[in-house]
């Protein structure tokens, strides 16, 4: 199923990875099979396409590696912030998305790329060592993806909301942060009828910033904090 998911959206492969770790913790061993199973689940719904068109196989790749960050991402909205204090940034509607261009653009995609895969590896240290859940470490690397990613639309906030509601139940921290993201998306791009125009309005950037740095909280907080401690909050 991870591997089925996988094919339609890459991030369900990170969370195999993070499964494996904890099954391999579980056993006692490295779960050779399963990962076998997976790469090959993977294979069979990749190859075909890759014999027909390379190129077009791995044009998102190229799509997605290309493409600025994103207003609504926290690359994005940092980068739209230093050009508030002396940067030099635009906002443009490019690749069907408002992005933000500037002096440090390729620094901030490249940080955000880094902070990934470290973010990564951290989380599944964490589940190899038996540091926490299973899904708490689902939780938590799905936080890291969001909060790493170059385009952060609100539909994205789906993935994680109702793992943590299934992991955790009802918590505080989820409903301020799916509140402010209503804030974006529907009302905030109700603002005005240009998009290139909506960083302009107040409320729209102030509720991106405010939801971005509760994400990035959120996540430093499950990062540093033990999943006992932080369970009740």
């Amino acid at each position: 199923l991870l591997a089925a998911a996988a094919l339609l959206k890459i991030y369900p492969g990170f969370v195999a990875v993070v499964l494996a770790a904890h099954q391999w913790r579980r056993q006692g061993r490295p779960p050779r099979r399963e990962a076998l199973l997976f790469l090959a689940a993977l294979a069979v719904g990749t190859l075909p396409f890759a014999f027909l068109n390379v190129s077009g196989l791995l044009a998102p790749l190229r799509y997605n590696g290309l493409r600025p960050p994103h207003i609504e991402s926290v690359a994005g909205s940092l980068l739209w912030l230093s050009g508030k204090i002396g940067g030099s940034t635009q906002v443009r509607l490019t690749y069907h998305s408002v992005n933000v261009y500037g002096v440090f653009s390729g620094f901030a995609a490249w940080s955000a790329t880094v902070l990934f895969l470290a973010g990564v590896a951290l989380v599944t240290w964490r589940a190899r060592r038996g540091r926490e859940s299973l899904g708490r470490s689902v939780v938590l690397l799905l936080l890291v993806i969001l909060a790493t990613s170059k385009l952060l639309s609100p539909q994205y906030l789906l993935w994680l909301f109702p793992v943590a509601a299934y992991v955790e139940g009802l918590r505080l921290r989820w409903l301020l942060l799916a509140g402010l993201t209503l804030v974006i998306y529907p009302y905030g791009y109700q603002l005005d009828h240009s998009l290139v125009r909506l960083p302009q309005h107040p409320l729209f950037m102030t509720a991106i910033l405010a939801r971005n740095a509760l994400l990035v909280a959120i996540t430093v907080w499950y990062l540093l904090c033990p999943e006992r401690q932080s369970a009740g909050a």
